[in-house]
């Protein structure tokens, strides 16, 4: 017992540390074409060797939602459908009279803008919904693939959402719509919600269920940058979130035929390999977060779009003094200087 208590122990100290040298490596911050962030968090599930129910980082979802339309169903998160399996964090949907659905999220809610991805593999059991979502105060930044639809598809959505006054369906200026496989000459409206589909032939049907894919989604002051493989998919620019919230990862159904669909026939399980972040905090909860030391790297790090997992190679942002150099990200990142202002002046003032 002592034995497994000491392996348990030194594999955890290793994946803390791995995680701390790269943050240490870097302390002028991570930057990318959309901005520059203080603070970085990894959990790699592929090699993880905490219990997830008690690791301090991770609020774990034991609640119901009632069910939001006739005709659907409440959507139940219960703690026993989120587990650590097969080097995979395993999110299940179990059937049954009342169909349970699992949720984990980051346990600190102060992330206030940045960069945000997840290497997922979605399940091939129609009826749910793998979600990967920024939530605040009711605010939310939404990446949601069905799995009912073939192809499939993945819907980026802003909350609180609009309405179109015409259709009364969701209007494109808060929600579209991803398909994820396509025939190049297929142009058509979405069925679902009646929005244009956006097309890229990444992948196949299969291939959306048996391999692990990149989302990511960045989050600056009034835009909401999506992408699927490192390839960028959608802007959204109307109700982007003002305020901090955390990071979630659901998998869920209630039986919404317009949506989700289901329930599925069968358990189904949705995957994720890892979760990385990228992120500035709000200062109202933390005021010296997104202060930069500037002592080992004196340049902030550059975002590697690819491979959540890699080292960040340096790339010129900030001066030798430690302190944010505009002029020289402005240079790298090319934005304009209102939005480089108003991403990095509540931070250090």
């Amino acid at each position: 017992m002592r034995n497994s208590l000491l392996i348990v122990s030194l594999s955890l100290l290793w994946w803390k540390t791995a995680a701390d040298n790269l943050y240490q490596g870097c302390d002028c911050g991570f930057v990318n074409e959309n901005g520059l962030f203080t603070n970085y968090w990894m959990s790699d599930f592929s090699n993880y060797p905490n219990d997830i129910h008690r690791d301090k980082e991770f609020y774990v979802a034991n609640y119901t939602i009632e069910a939001k339309y006739p005709g659907t169903f409440p959507r139940s998160f219960d703690p026993k459908n989120v587990n650590v399996i097969n080097n995979a964090l395993q999110l299940a949907v179990t059937i049954g009279d009342d169909p349970q659905c699992g949720a984990i999220g980051t346990k600190r809610q102060d992330l206030f803008y940045g960069s945000f991805r997840a290497y997922i593999k979605t399940t091939g059991v129609p009826g749910t919904v793998s979600a990967f979502f920024l939530y605040g105060n009711d605010s939310e930044i939404d990446m949601e693939t069905l799995s009912a639809l073939n192809p499939p598809e993945t819907y980026f959505a802003i909350h609180p959402g609009l309405t179109d006054a015409q259709s009364g369906r969701a209007s494109a200026l808060t929600h579209t719509n991803y398909m994820l496989n396509y025939t190049p000459s297929e142009v058509k409206e979405a069925s679902l919600i009646n929005l244009k589909i956006v097309l890229s032939p990444l992948y196949t049907n299969e291939s959306a269920q048996q391999e692990y894919h990149e989302y990511r989604f960045d989050w600056i002051p009034g835009l909401a940058i999506f992408y699927v493989d490192g390839k960028e998919a959608n802007r959204l620019y109307t109700n982007i979130p003002t305020v901090p919230g955390r990071i979630l990862v659901n998998h869920w159904t209630d039986g919404n035929a317009n949506f989700s669909q289901g329930p599925p026939k069968q358990n189904a399980f949705m995957e994720v390999q890892n979760i990385t972040l990228f992120f500035n905090v709000s200062t109202s909860t933390n005021s010296s977060a997104n202060n930069m030391a500037c002592q080992s790297s004196h340049q902030a790090c550059s975002i590697d779009v690819t491979t959540a997992e890699s080292m960040p190679t340096p790339t010129p942002s900030v001066s030798q003094s430690g302190a944010v150099s505009l002029q020289s990200s402005l240079a790298l990142l090319s934005l304009p200087a209102t939005l480089i202002a108003a991403i990095l002046c509540p931070y250090f003032l």
